[in-house]
């Protein structure tokens, strides 16, 4: 209780400092993969292509071709979707699609 009643006292004041998280581009990825994937307009590769780069394109669509073969995932027009069964598994498909920091 005591961090609420002091944010709401800044927040009277005008005195709450700004954040803002910057996302490294891996994470961007990430964040579009797991947000775009759970649409109905599902995931766009040529929009990842132009947002991150071919390299992240070639990534995507080896990771999904599994998805695609056991019929969890679509492709149609440059675009990922789930299918009903792959909604199923949404967090595991996006997590396989996800990059990882070549470290």
């Amino acid at each position: 209780m005591a961090n609420n009643a002091k944010y709401l006292s800044l927040l009277a004041d005008k005195k709450l400092a700004e954040t803002v998280e910057e996302l490294s581009l891996l994470d961007r990825f990430n964040e579009y993969i797991m947000t775009s994937l759970r649409t109905m307009w599902g995931t766009d590769l040529q929009q990842i292509g132009k947002e991150f780069g071919a390299t992240y394109t070639e990534l995507t669509k080896k990771q999904a071709r599994p998805f695609i073969e056991n019929g969890q995932l679509t492709i149609t027009d440059h675009v990922l979707q789930l299918t009903n069964e792959g909604k199923l598994f949404a967090d595991g498909i996006a997590a396989t699609l996800f990059a990882e920091d070549e470290d």
